[in-house]
């Protein structure tokens, strides 16, 4: 590289040799003027020669220090450029002009000098930049070097520890293998010990659970013996509603706080609440009774007048009928000679009020008697033409009561149903964790079908569910006790049905109808956690708030007495299936509009189809196929005169 750096400052000096040997060669050759004007313009104009030529060579001199390959082409420039402002001072022949070239002459140098430096300058920094990029370099294989031989030592070193691990390794194994036979005869021993102690706690939980159990269920008993005590206080007509109130509130949350109840050593508090509830309420009612026998003396009298009175004005209805006509007529008789007999040994008020009620009731009874027997006689001739057909009559609504052709108006109701028993289900299958209704109510008045919308319910269901019928009331307990065994045996829904339970309360009348609801409340809380749900039909507004209440019987539905023009035309449309209807569009609105302007029942609309077919087989000579009967609008018109006429 060094021998190359003097080829070529060798090569500069030549070129500015060359430059200076050029300049003096073109100097000495110019003629001399003759004249004398001539010489003296000849030596000024010679001195400028003169003293650009002396630039030129101190400027050459100057540039025999940039040595460097770096500057030869930046010499070579400016070489070039001086040679051509001196070649254009030889051959200038004006003074002013040769005074410009010197000029340029000037700022060639003075900018080549400048450029020359700046050059100088980046050449050293160059220099110095590969000076530095050299030193990395070399410190970068030092450290790489160094870096080789610590990765070799690191290596060598984990070797050595990896032999003397798995030395370790195989030692602590074996040691391991002998402790670990040791700690196995160790633990055996000691879960040998623990399984013992573990059967001692299970056995000894088992029983602090059983007896748990035990007073739970006693304390139930208590709360279930103030509910009856409160049930009988409710039924007096001159309780306090706010201490009902008050009582049922504590009672709930006594209750709430028996299920919650994990330890026995909380039962005493418990039960000291509950007997001063229960003596709370004795308190209660002892100054009731006191105040209630105090009344009673004063209107016992006057209670058995009444009665006596009824009873006889009731016996002047009886007489009306002719002897054994009736056999329900007998049966009133036979009851009256007993409720006269009980008239005279009553010993209070409230035993008064409720033969009073029966009284009434029979009273009722015996009017719709009479209503019914004049009916009875002014119909014999048409019903004597209506049972030779009734074979026909059934044959034609053979398999219409099919779950979802139930309809008359309880399309809310059937929706309930089939809500009530998918939850029932659900919980069954583990799809939810509880059951939101354990219990509903279908209530209506009487021919809306509630039972027939049950039945048909029912039979829908026959292939998945249990079902169980009440029909006494001493039935409740022995019912639910069996649908508990069945459920726990094979884990089907099941449902209890209690299709009367007007039926049931009125027939505990003389004895503690409070003794059937309090079975009932007690069968229904005996139930719960199992997939067994419990519908009651009942034409009553007003069922027993303990029976009604939050988590035992608490959805409730109702029939509908009068279905909408819809659910009208849906129930003739269940009954013509299968018929000719002649009927124009605008007459069929006519009847449908009639039925329910008139609010009729979906049993009288049933009573009404059933009129009207049998009105159309007179007619026709059918030999019973339903495609052959031809049903009119005056056939509907006869069904719906009849219904009408029944009103009356």
């Amino acid at each position: 590289m060094k021998n190359k750096k003097n080829i070529f400052a060798k090569k500069a000096i030549s070129i500015i040799s060359s430059s200076v040997m050029a300049m003096t060669f073109v100097g000495s050759a110019r003629p001399v003027e003759a004249s004398f004007w001539g010489i003296h313009f000849e030596s000024d104009r010679q001195a400028i020669r003169d003293t650009m030529r002396e630039m030129v060579s101190k400027f050459f001199v100057s540039l025999a220090q940039y040595t460097d390959l770096f500057f030869v082409a930046m010499i070579s420039q400016f070489s070039e450029e001086a040679n051509d402002y001196m070649q254009q001072a030889v051959n200038c022949s004006s003074y002013d002009e040769l005074m410009i070239l010197k000029g340029k002459l000037q700022t060639l140098i003075d900018g080549a000098s400048m450029k020359l430096s700046l050059a100088e300058v980046q050449r050293q920094e160059q220099v110095r930049l590969k000076h530095e990029q050299d030193e990395q370099d070399r410190l970068r294989k030092i450290e790489q070097k160094e870096k080789e031989e610590r990765e070799r030592k690191i290596q060598e070193q984990k070797e050595e520890r990896e032999r003397l691990e798995k030395e370790e390794l195989k030692r602590i194994e074996e040691e391991k293998t002998r402790k670990e036979e040791e700690a196995k005869k160790i633990e055996d021993e000691h879960r040998r010990q623990i399984e013992l102690e573990e059967i001692k706690l299970k056995t000894a939980m088992e029983i602090k659970a059983q007896e748990l159990r035990a007073k739970k269920s006693a304390l139930f008993d208590s709360l279930i013996t103030i509910e009856n005590d409160l049930l009988n206080v409710n039924s007096q007509d001159d309780v306090s509603t706010n201490f009902i109130n008050t009582i049922s509130g504590k009672v709930d949350l006594l209750r709430t706080r028996i299920e919650n109840m994990e330890d026995v050593e909380r039962v005493d508090a418990v039960q000291n609440d509950i007997n001063n509830l229960n003596s709370e309420l004795g308190e209660y009612i002892n100054r009731q009774n006191a105040e209630k026998m105090r009344q009673e003396a004063l209107n016992i009298g006057s209670v058995k007048r009444d009665l006596e009175s009824m009873v006889n004005g009731l016996s002047s209805l009886l007489d009306k009928f002719k002897p054994n006509s009736n056999s329900d007529v007998e049966a009133i008789r036979t009851y009256l000679l007993q409720i006269e007999d009980t008239v005279k040994k009553i010993t209070s008020s409230a035993e008064g009020e409720s033969i009073k009620k029966t009284l009434s009731s029979l009273n009722d009874t015996i009017d719709k008697l009479i209503k019914t027997q004049k009916q009875t006689e002014e119909r014999n001739k048409i019903m004597s033409d209506r049972f030779n057909m009734d074979a026909k009559i059934n044959s034609i609504f053979q398999g219409k009561r099919e779950f979802e052709e139930v309809v008359g108006g309880n399309f809310v109701a059937k929706k309930d149903l089939n809500s009530f028993y998918k939850a029932l289900d659900d919980y069954n299958n583990g799809r939810i964790p509880f059951i939101p209704n354990i219990g509903m109510v279908l209530r209506g008045k009487p021919g809306t079908g509630k039972t027939l919308l049950v039945k048909a319910f029912l039979a829908s269901k026959k292939e998945k569910i249990r079902t169980y019928y009440i029909a006494r009331a001493e039935d409740v307990t022995k019912t639910y006790e069996m649908a508990s065994n069945d459920y726990l045996n094979d884990h089907i829904v099941s449902l209890v049905v209690i299709d009367d339970i007007d039926a049931l309360t009125n027939e505990r009348v003389g004895s503690s109808s409070n003794e059937y609801v309090s079975n009932l409340i007690k069968a229904l809380d005996a139930a719960k956690g199992y997939a067994i749900g419990t519908i009651i039909v009942t034409n009553r507004t007003n069922l027993d708030p303990a029976i009604t209440r939050s988590n035992r019987i608490d959805l409730l539905t109702e029939t509908s007495s009068s279905p909408t023009t819809e659910e009208v035309k849906q129930i003739i449309g269940v009954y013509t299936k299968g018929l000719n209807f002649d009927a124009t569009g605008d007459e069929y609105e006519s009847l449908t509009n009639q039925m329910v302007g008139l609010k009729f029942t979906g049993a009288e609309i049933e009573r009404v189809m059933k009129i009207a077919v049998l009105s159309a087989m007179k007619r026709s000579d059918a030999s019973g196929n339903p495609t052959e009967v031809t049903l009119l609008v005056s056939d509907m018109e006869v069904g719906m005169n009849d219904v009408r006429n029944s009103r009356q």
